[in-house]
């Protein structure tokens, strides 16, 4: 709207449906004036030519499957990096000599919580980590009917007559206030990772296949007086887990040193799952909380069961 680009966060949104994923986008590209391009095939590598970005504000992927391959998730990530920090694009329309350009983008991608559809995000490392955004957005009624197509436009024309005061209140909001900005000073604002989305896209890394790994072993129902349960919700070492690993033959090349640094890591990126419990006066330095089951707020809610209510 200042006809500047400043770098900014790619947005993820991570949800079953009727959490108005494609909703939202259908938003912010009419915020970007209508105009929108389909980019999974080009980010993934399936084609070279992407001419039609030139033509768009909005980069979109809605619910598309992605190649499981590394080069495909790879490449993925790279364009994610460069979407959100480089002014400077190559551009190469089919048939046509490749192009720099400096456009106005802004990518969001869509996706449902299982591994088919997670795949089309990048593996969340150091070097990605504060250039994407993931939401976990809760289902949701619609605050109007939309049964029908009269309704339904209704509703959407509602939402565009709210649109320009939407825009003036993010436009006037003054300074973004410490907790939130970039301490990289790349961005204006940090990427915020809900703790459940971060555990849904990390599943799909070798640090989340390990963690499973170390939930089934912990899960596995150990007899006690009262019968038998697991051992969630866990406490203790990296020292501690390698032997309860070991003692299920499920250790791998693993040792104190390398599991220290994995429940480290676990606890930045699977919040939900792995917390550091040295802070907890009860606890020693160096221990770790491993929970069970989160909560994931998954279940449907009335009303809501369609992506698009309009």
């Amino acid at each position: 709207y200042e006809s500047a680009w400043v770098p900014a966060p790619v947005v993820a949104i991570i949800g079953a449906t009727g959490a108005w994923k494609s909703f939202t986008q259908t938003v912010l590209t009419r915020l970007f004036g209508d105009r929108e391009a389909r980019v999974i095939q080009a980010m993934s590598g399936s084609t070279t030519f992407n001419g039609d970005w030139a033509e768009a504000c909005h980069l979109i992927i809605e619910d598309d499957f992605a190649d499981l391959a590394t080069s495909a998730r790879q490449k993925i990530k790279e364009t994610v990096k460069a979407v959100a920090v480089n002014s400077s694009h190559r551009i190469h329309p089919k048939g046509a000599q490749a192009f720099s350009i400096k456009p106005f983008w802004r990518l969001s991608i869509s996706c449902n919580p299982n591994q088919e559809s997670l795949a089309v995000l990048p593996e969340i490392d150091d070097s990605v980590r504060h250039k994407i955004a993931l939401l976990w957005p809760r289902r949701c009624n619609s605050p109007m009917p939309t049964d029908s197509p009269r309704d339904r436009k209704a509703f959407w024309d509602q939402i565009e007559s709210e649109l320009p005061a939407m825009v003036h209140e993010m436009l006037n909001a003054g300074a973004v206030p410490e907790h939130l900005r970039d301490h990289e000073g790349r961005c204006a604002t940090n990427a915020y990772h809900h703790p459940l989305a971060m555990e849904a896209v990390s599943a799909l890394s070798p640090d989340g296949q390990m963690l499973s790994v170390i939930l089934e072993v912990l899960e596995t129902p150990e007899p006690t007086q009262s019968g038998t349960e697991s051992k969630l919700p866990w406490i203790g070492t990296a020292s501690k887990l390698l032997r309860e690993l070991e003692d299920h033959n499920r250790a791998g090349r693993h040792t104190v040193r390398s599991l220290g640094r994995l429940l480290s890591r676990l606890a930045d990126t699977h919040r939900a799952r792995v917390r550091r419990a040295g802070e907890d006066r009860h606890s020693k330095v160096g221990e770790y909380q491993i929970l069970g089951d989160p909560e994931l707020d998954m279940q449907p809610t009335p009303g809501a069961e369609m992506d698009q209510p309009w």
